[in-house]
């Protein structure tokens, strides 16, 4: 018999806490959300065992389950019954499994995992953060929050590459993280997986309607939660490549713009504003855009693959392409325009840029 003193569950739920995927409490923001597969299992293998289990509660007072299991084994068939492992060979492969995940834990120590891809997990339950940690690492760097108020906080100071959430939570459920996330300058870039035992259409459609940008239901398949991140990280460096294309090289207006376009978009402007001055630095850029250093290189790194020094460097140096076409003046005098100090450091970071020194660029065109 196993007894708690929790809240006990109503008893028109009662019939059907053995039911899989049945839960109780379908509230988004329920503290330590279950699979509703936990009971259900619980009850087959009791039922394997020829014996039965039964449940009372007590709304208020708390739960308790009795199990019975009839003693010996005369009452299994013999293709019921399995011979034990060989409890030596066992404990060496257990050994060795644990000797190499200790080398891997302490490979990644060193390395510090500074360059890893950062995904952060926020999840209530603290058996699935480590089971979605165990196969995350050591690909990736794997960041954790216990509910979606830690989430939130975490996701604005570490700004990770991605963010697996499950949907219900304390404090603030998976919806509302997602909607937080999506609608902040500083996160909205970040690509958000939903995790959730809800398994209809329309919580699947009220998770992707949050701006959720994949929604996977409990329990779900490890390897597949690897390539859904996997998917998601490509289609970040493809849109970083794109970003690059289009407001590196060609900013065009359009109608509509995404957050993430507004920011550029604003992060340009800034920088055309200041092309001239060779004293216009990060530290500048950030205040006017009402971010932290830090969260700005995240950010731009994030959506552009370049760090905002490179970003910068680069939207002057699409600026001299410019004025060397026009023939506006010679190389030093564009240098200076476009806020170089030095025509020398000037024709390398062209030559870095446009594959050719800025003198042949001016000829050739």
């Amino acid at each position: 018999t196993v007894r708690d003193t929790g809240t006990g569950i109503p008893s028109q739920h009662l019939p059907y806490v053995f039911d899989r995927f049945y839960m109780a409490d379908d509230t988004t923001t329920r503290a330590n959300e279950g699979t509703g597969i936990g009971l259900a299992l619980t009850k087959e293998l009791v039922h394997l065992h020829h014996g039965e289990i039964n449940v009372r509660s007590e709304w208020g007072r708390g739960t308790e389950f009795s199990i019975f299991l009839p003693e010996g084994k005369s009452h299994f068939h013999d293709r019921e019954i399995v011979e034990e492992p060989e409890i030596e060979k066992a404990v060496t492969l257990d050994e060795d499994i644990d000797v190499k995940e200790r080398k891997v834990k302490t490979a990644d120590h060193r390395d510090g995992g500074s360059k890893k891809t950062m995904i952060l997990v926020v999840e209530d339950n603290d058996d699935v953060r480590l089971y979605i940690r165990q196969y995350l690492e050591p690909a990736y760097r794997v960041e954790e929050a216990g509910d979606g108020l830690e989430g939130l906080n975490a996701a604005r100071k570490l700004i990770p590459d991605l963010i697996i959430s499950d949907v219900m939570m304390p404090n603030m459920d998976g919806y509302e993280f997602c909607r937080v996330i999506k609608n902040d300058l500083t996160t909205s870039h970040i690509p958000l997986i939903l995790l959730t035992a809800k398994a209809s259409d329309d919580h699947k459609i009220e998770g992707l309607e949050t701006g959720a940008d994949d929604y996977l239901v409990k329990p779900f398949n490890a390897r597949e939660l690897l390539a859904r991140v996997k998917n998601l990280i490509e289609q970040r460096k493809h849109l970083q490549q794109k970003y690059r294309r289009d407001y590196l090289l060609k900013p065009t207006p359009v109608s509509v713009l995404s957050m993430d376009d507004t920011f550029l978009r604003r992060a340009w402007e800034l920088v055309e504003q200041n092309m001239s001055d060779p004293d216009f630095n990060i530290e500048q850029l950030s205040d006017a855009l009402s971010m932290t250093r830090s969260n700005l290189y995240r950010k731009i790194r994030a959506l552009t693959g370049q760090t905002p020094s490179q970003f910068t460097r680069s939207i002057r140096l699409k600026r001299a392409s410019e004025l060397l076409v026009q023939k506006s003046g010679t190389v030093t005098e564009i240098a200076y325009d476009v806020g170089f100090s030095s025509s020398a450091y000037f024709s390398r970071c062209f030559r870095e840029q446009f594959g050719v020194p800025p003198n042949k660029y001016r000829d050739n065109q």
